[in-house]
Protein backbone atom coordinates (compact mmCIF):
# COMPACT_ATOMS: atom_id res chain seq x y z
CA UNK A 1 0.00 0.00 0.00
CA UNK A 2 1.64 3.85 -0.74
CA UNK A 3 1.82 5.74 2.01
CA UNK A 4 -0.48 8.92 1.75
CA UNK A 5 1.24 12.18 1.69
CA UNK A 6 -0.01 15.64 2.29
CA UNK A 7 1.01 19.18 2.57
CA UNK A 8 3.92 20.28 5.36
CA UNK A 9 4.12 23.84 5.74
CA UNK A 10 6.74 26.01 7.70
CA UNK A 11 6.40 29.31 9.45
CA UNK A 12 7.99 32.13 10.77
CA UNK A 13 7.09 34.70 13.63
CA UNK A 14 9.50 37.95 14.39
CA UNK A 15 10.83 37.00 17.67
CA UNK A 16 10.10 40.62 20.20
CA UNK A 17 13.00 41.74 21.80
CA UNK A 18 15.54 39.66 19.75
CA UNK A 19 16.50 41.82 16.26
CA UNK A 20 16.62 39.92 12.78
CA UNK A 21 15.27 36.74 14.57
CA UNK A 22 12.35 34.34 13.98
CA UNK A 23 10.74 31.76 15.32
CA UNK A 24 9.54 28.84 13.27
CA UNK A 25 7.14 26.32 13.52
CA UNK A 26 5.16 23.89 11.43
CA UNK A 27 1.77 22.40 10.17
CA UNK A 28 0.39 20.21 7.85
CA UNK A 29 -2.75 20.31 5.60
CA UNK A 30 -4.16 17.63 7.88
CA UNK A 31 -4.59 20.13 10.67
CA UNK A 32 -1.64 19.57 12.64
CA UNK A 33 0.37 22.10 14.36
CA UNK A 34 4.15 21.61 16.18
CA UNK A 35 5.33 24.84 17.96
CA UNK A 36 9.19 23.84 17.91
CA UNK A 37 9.35 25.77 21.56
CA UNK A 38 7.30 28.58 20.85
CA UNK A 39 4.60 29.94 19.27
CA UNK A 40 2.51 28.42 16.80
CA UNK A 41 -0.10 30.69 15.27
CA UNK A 42 0.30 33.74 12.28
CA UNK A 43 3.34 34.77 10.73
CA UNK A 44 4.08 33.92 7.47
CA UNK A 45 4.33 31.10 5.19
CA UNK A 46 8.38 29.47 4.14
CA UNK A 47 5.97 27.58 1.47
CA UNK A 48 4.77 23.92 1.84
CA UNK A 49 5.28 20.91 0.16
CA UNK A 50 4.12 17.38 -0.33
CA UNK A 51 5.14 14.87 2.44
CA UNK A 52 4.53 11.68 4.74
CA UNK A 53 2.30 13.49 7.56
CA UNK A 54 2.76 10.09 9.07
CA UNK A 55 6.68 10.11 9.25
CA UNK A 56 6.36 14.23 10.31
CA UNK A 57 4.35 13.49 13.41
CA UNK A 58 6.59 10.24 14.19
CA UNK A 59 9.37 12.74 14.07
CA UNK A 60 8.02 15.70 16.33
CA UNK A 61 8.48 13.31 19.40
CA UNK A 62 5.93 15.42 21.33
CA UNK A 63 5.89 16.33 24.62
CA UNK A 64 3.98 17.89 27.27
CA UNK A 65 2.04 21.60 26.04
CA UNK A 66 4.54 24.50 24.89
CA UNK A 67 6.76 26.34 27.77
CA UNK A 68 4.99 29.36 26.32
CA UNK A 69 1.68 28.48 25.68
CA UNK A 70 0.44 27.50 22.23
CA UNK A 71 -3.39 27.08 22.86
CA UNK A 72 -2.84 23.62 24.27
CA UNK A 73 -1.01 21.94 21.68
CA UNK A 74 1.49 19.65 22.93
CA UNK A 75 5.45 20.67 21.87
CA UNK A 76 7.31 19.13 19.08
CA UNK A 77 11.03 19.17 20.13
CA UNK A 78 11.50 16.09 17.49
CA UNK A 79 14.45 15.32 19.85
CA UNK A 80 16.08 18.65 19.95
CA UNK A 81 17.35 19.87 23.48
CA UNK A 82 16.22 23.03 23.28
CA UNK A 83 19.56 25.40 23.14
CA UNK A 84 22.11 22.65 23.51
CA UNK A 85 21.99 20.49 19.85
CA UNK A 86 19.36 22.95 18.33
CA UNK A 87 16.55 25.13 18.60
CA UNK A 88 13.06 25.95 16.90
CA UNK A 89 14.96 26.32 13.26
CA UNK A 90 16.45 22.86 13.94
CA UNK A 91 12.77 20.89 15.47
CA UNK A 92 11.10 22.50 12.27
CA UNK A 93 13.81 21.31 9.76
CA UNK A 94 13.45 17.26 11.35
CA UNK A 95 9.67 17.64 11.34
CA UNK A 96 9.58 19.20 7.65
CA UNK A 97 12.48 16.42 6.32
CA UNK A 98 9.45 13.93 4.62
CA UNK A 99 8.84 17.11 2.22
CA UNK A 100 12.25 18.48 1.30
CA UNK A 101 11.40 21.45 3.39
CA UNK A 102 13.62 23.79 5.39
CA UNK A 103 13.00 26.88 7.18
CA UNK A 104 15.86 28.34 5.18
CA UNK A 105 14.23 32.48 5.00
CA UNK A 106 13.73 32.96 8.74
CA UNK A 107 15.37 35.81 10.37
CA UNK A 108 18.60 34.27 11.99
CA UNK A 109 18.49 31.13 9.72
CA UNK A 110 21.57 30.96 8.61
CA UNK A 111 23.35 32.34 12.19
CA UNK A 112 21.29 28.97 13.91
CA UNK A 113 22.65 26.46 11.03
CA UNK A 114 26.25 28.06 11.75
CA UNK A 115 25.83 27.05 15.68
CA UNK A 116 23.98 23.80 15.45
CA UNK A 117 23.67 22.68 11.88
CA UNK A 118 20.27 22.48 9.83
CA UNK A 119 19.11 19.12 11.61
CA UNK A 120 20.95 19.94 14.82
CA UNK A 121 23.96 18.44 16.56
CA UNK A 122 24.29 15.11 17.49
CA UNK A 123 22.47 11.59 16.42
CA UNK A 124 19.25 12.09 14.98
CA UNK A 125 17.91 8.27 16.23
CA UNK A 126 14.26 9.05 14.46
CA UNK A 127 15.30 9.88 11.44
CA UNK A 128 15.75 6.25 10.50
CA UNK A 129 13.02 4.16 12.81
CA UNK A 130 10.42 6.75 11.46
CA UNK A 131 10.40 7.09 7.67
CA UNK A 132 10.93 3.45 7.94
CA UNK A 133 7.80 2.43 9.99
CA UNK A 134 6.08 5.81 11.18
CA UNK A 135 3.03 4.85 13.66
CA UNK A 136 -0.39 4.28 12.34
CA UNK A 137 1.31 1.85 9.78
CA UNK A 138 1.96 2.14 6.13
CA UNK A 139 -0.53 4.43 4.90
CA UNK A 140 -1.25 6.24 8.42
CA UNK A 141 -1.18 9.75 8.55
CA UNK A 142 -2.60 11.03 5.14
CA UNK A 143 -3.74 14.66 4.78
CA UNK A 144 -5.31 16.94 2.62
CA UNK A 145 -3.22 18.22 -0.89
CA UNK A 146 -4.19 21.41 -0.88
CA UNK A 147 -2.41 24.10 -2.46
CA UNK A 148 1.43 24.62 -2.73
CA UNK A 149 2.45 28.00 -0.75
CA UNK A 150 5.05 30.04 -2.84
CA UNK A 151 8.59 29.60 -1.96
CA UNK A 152 11.29 31.02 -4.06
CA UNK A 153 13.32 29.27 -6.43
CA UNK A 154 16.66 29.66 -4.75
CA UNK A 155 15.14 28.54 -1.31
CA UNK A 156 13.78 25.17 -3.12
CA UNK A 157 17.38 24.79 -4.99
CA UNK A 158 18.68 25.34 -1.60
CA UNK A 159 16.50 22.82 0.72
CA UNK A 160 17.36 20.01 -2.59
CA UNK A 161 21.17 20.73 -1.88
CA UNK A 162 20.76 20.15 1.67
CA UNK A 163 18.28 17.19 1.22
CA UNK A 164 21.32 15.54 -1.12
CA UNK A 165 24.22 16.74 1.73
CA UNK A 166 22.29 14.65 4.18
CA UNK A 167 21.24 11.69 2.22
CA UNK A 168 24.80 10.30 2.26
CA UNK A 169 27.02 9.09 5.08
CA UNK A 170 29.82 11.83 5.39
CA UNK A 171 32.00 12.91 8.13
CA UNK A 172 30.52 15.53 10.25
CA UNK A 173 32.89 17.90 9.36
CA UNK A 174 32.81 17.64 5.27
CA UNK A 175 29.12 17.78 5.89
CA UNK A 176 29.24 20.95 8.18
CA UNK A 177 31.71 23.06 5.39
CA UNK A 178 29.09 21.53 2.72
CA UNK A 179 26.47 23.39 5.13
CA UNK A 180 28.59 26.36 5.16
CA UNK A 181 29.04 26.23 1.33
CA UNK A 182 25.51 26.18 0.70
CA UNK A 183 24.44 28.63 3.07
CA UNK A 184 26.99 31.18 1.04
CA UNK A 185 25.99 30.38 -2.26
CA UNK A 186 22.34 31.44 -1.46
CA UNK A 187 23.19 34.34 0.38
CA UNK A 188 26.05 35.94 -1.21
CA UNK A 189 26.68 36.64 -5.08
CA UNK A 190 28.99 34.05 -6.12
CA UNK A 191 29.62 32.26 -3.05
CA UNK A 192 33.08 32.53 -1.06
CA UNK A 193 36.30 31.33 -2.68
CA UNK A 194 38.19 28.30 -1.14
CA UNK A 195 40.25 29.90 1.52
CA UNK A 196 37.55 32.32 3.26
CA UNK A 197 35.36 29.13 3.40
CA UNK A 198 38.24 27.06 4.74
CA UNK A 199 38.60 30.13 7.29
CA UNK A 200 34.55 30.18 7.91
CA UNK A 201 35.00 26.42 8.91
CA UNK A 202 37.39 27.00 11.51
CA UNK A 203 35.60 29.92 13.49
CA UNK A 204 33.02 27.32 13.15
CA UNK A 205 34.44 24.43 14.54
CA UNK A 206 36.35 26.38 16.77
CA UNK A 207 32.61 27.41 18.57
CA UNK A 208 31.59 23.59 18.23
CA UNK A 209 34.32 23.17 20.31
CA UNK A 210 33.58 25.38 22.70
CA UNK A 211 29.82 24.24 23.26
CA UNK A 212 31.25 20.85 23.55
CA UNK A 213 32.96 21.91 26.60
CA UNK A 214 29.79 24.41 27.79
CA UNK A 215 28.06 21.27 27.50
CA UNK A 216 30.12 19.31 29.37
CA UNK A 217 30.11 21.48 32.63
CA UNK A 218 26.29 21.90 32.18
CA UNK A 219 26.26 17.90 32.59
CA UNK A 220 28.40 18.21 35.40
CA UNK A 221 25.93 20.29 37.48
CA UNK A 222 28.87 23.39 36.90
CA UNK A 223 25.78 25.91 35.81
CA UNK A 224 22.70 25.96 35.57
CA UNK A 225 20.54 26.10 32.22
CA UNK A 226 20.43 29.92 32.39
CA UNK A 227 24.16 30.22 32.87
CA UNK A 228 25.22 27.88 29.71
CA UNK A 229 22.99 29.62 27.56
CA UNK A 230 24.16 32.89 28.62
CA UNK A 231 27.67 31.23 28.05
CA UNK A 232 26.71 30.40 24.92
CA UNK A 233 25.39 33.01 23.48
CA UNK A 234 28.49 35.22 24.61
CA UNK A 235 31.00 32.16 22.71
CA UNK A 236 28.21 32.78 19.70
CA UNK A 237 29.15 36.57 19.73
CA UNK A 238 32.79 36.27 19.77
CA UNK A 239 32.41 33.68 16.87
CA UNK A 240 29.92 36.32 15.05
CA UNK A 241 32.61 38.87 15.68
CA UNK A 242 35.40 37.02 14.06
CA UNK A 243 33.14 36.15 11.14
CA UNK A 244 32.58 39.88 10.57
CA UNK A 245 36.17 40.52 10.45
CA UNK A 246 36.93 37.60 8.11
CA UNK A 247 33.84 39.08 5.36
CA UNK A 248 33.95 42.42 6.15
CA UNK A 249 30.36 44.12 7.21
CA UNK A 250 28.59 43.84 3.64
CA UNK A 251 29.09 40.29 3.09
CA UNK A 252 29.05 39.54 6.68
CA UNK A 253 25.48 41.09 6.91
CA UNK A 254 24.48 39.57 3.64
CA UNK A 255 25.10 36.33 5.21
CA UNK A 256 23.81 36.45 8.69
CA UNK A 257 21.88 39.60 8.94
CA UNK A 258 20.84 41.26 11.43
CA UNK A 259 20.52 38.32 13.96
CA UNK A 260 24.29 38.19 13.31
CA UNK A 261 24.94 41.47 15.21
CA UNK A 262 22.09 40.13 17.82
CA UNK A 263 23.29 36.65 19.59
CA UNK A 264 21.64 36.98 22.54
CA UNK A 265 18.74 35.66 20.25
CA UNK A 266 20.64 32.36 19.42
CA UNK A 267 18.83 30.87 22.94
CA UNK A 268 16.57 32.26 24.60
CA UNK A 269 17.97 32.36 28.12
CA UNK A 270 14.35 33.01 29.59
CA UNK A 271 12.78 29.78 27.85
CA UNK A 272 15.70 27.38 28.14
CA UNK A 273 15.13 26.05 31.36
CA UNK A 274 11.42 25.58 30.89
CA UNK A 275 12.05 23.76 27.49
CA UNK A 276 11.24 20.45 27.36
CA UNK A 277 13.57 17.86 24.87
Amino acid sequence: MKRAAGMLEGHAIPLVGYNGWDHTYATSAAGDVWPCFGRCGGGRSLGSSPGNIAVARCLAVLTPPSPVGCMGHPNSPAGIRYGVTGVCHQAANRILHPSGLTVAGAGGYNASVFAFTTYGRGPWRQLASCHGNPPGGVAGGGGQMSQRKPRSSKLRAYDERIGALHAVERPEEERRREELRAMAELSLEGGLDETTLDQLARIQTDFAEAQVELERRLERRQMTLEQYGQALNGRFGVAMGRCRQLLGSDRFHMLFGDAGYSPEGLVQTDLISRSPG
